[in-house]
């Protein structure tokens, strides 16, 4: 990795609500699995950055997830209508899409290089229209919360799947463009936010963009 001054700091940003549902699943029944498996597949240590193991009490939060985001390979986003309830969410989101537009991703010059790659906890069908056009990893088969889940066949399944999805997820974390310091500059941070108050494409039904709260997610 580079040194804490420039270059990529994390390979994956993971970006979820933080509903308790929500969290209780990627923190819980994912993420274990998910860094173990990631890291036989890039052949190193993998480095993800989730918001509650990196800001500690007195960190600017706002500044640290959008400094994090400039120093991340790609985003996974845990994907639910309830992902495109936050504002933050979408803010995290359209970041890195904003960063695919400018290099080009998802175009005829690279159609097999994103650095968005989500994970549907629910069905899609309500979804803005860039989502659904993305593929997803589908776990709405695994989204359960209930006690000794982890003790039952269904969460075998999917630790069986995520095992499966993970090499793709290397190869994108392989194919992730240089890092440039632009990334870190507001052109490519604070303005594709501000540009979602007025991106219809990327609402929910018809509930406005809010610029996100300093106070919470």
């Amino acid at each position: 990795m580079a040194d804490n001054t420039e270059g990529y700091l994390y390979d994956v940003f993971i970006s979820y609500p933080h509903e308790k549902d929500h969290k209780t699943w990627v923190v819980e029944f994912f993420l274990e699995k998910f860094e173990l498996f990631l890291t036989q597949d890039i052949g190193r240590p993998v480095k993800v950055y989730l918001d509650q193991r990196e800001i500690s009490p007195g960190i600017a939060w706002p500044q640290n997830i959008k400094h994090a985001l400039g120093r991340s390979r790609v985003i996974i986003p845990v994907w639910s209508v309830n992902y495109f309830l936050s504002n933050w969410c979408k803010a995290e989101c359209c970041v890195m899409l904003h960063r695919e537009t400018q290099l080009g991703y998802r175009t005829d010059k690279y159609p097999n290089k994103s650095l968005i790659i989500p994970v549907r906890l629910f069905d899609g069908q309500r979804y803005p229209q860039f989502a659904k056009e993305i593929e997803c990893f589908d776990c709405t088969a695994y989204n359960v919360i209930f006690e000794d889940y982890k003790k039952t066949p269904q969460y075998y399944e999917l630790l069986q799947k995520i095992k499966g999805w993970t090499p793709l997820v290397a190869e994108m974390i392989d194919k992730a463009p240089p890092w440039s310091a632009e990334f870190l500059t507001p052109k490519w941070l604070d303005e594709p936010i501000q540009a979602l108050g007025v991106d219809p494409n990327f609402h929910l039904t018809n509930k406005p963009f809010e610029l996100p709260a300093m106070g919470s997610l």
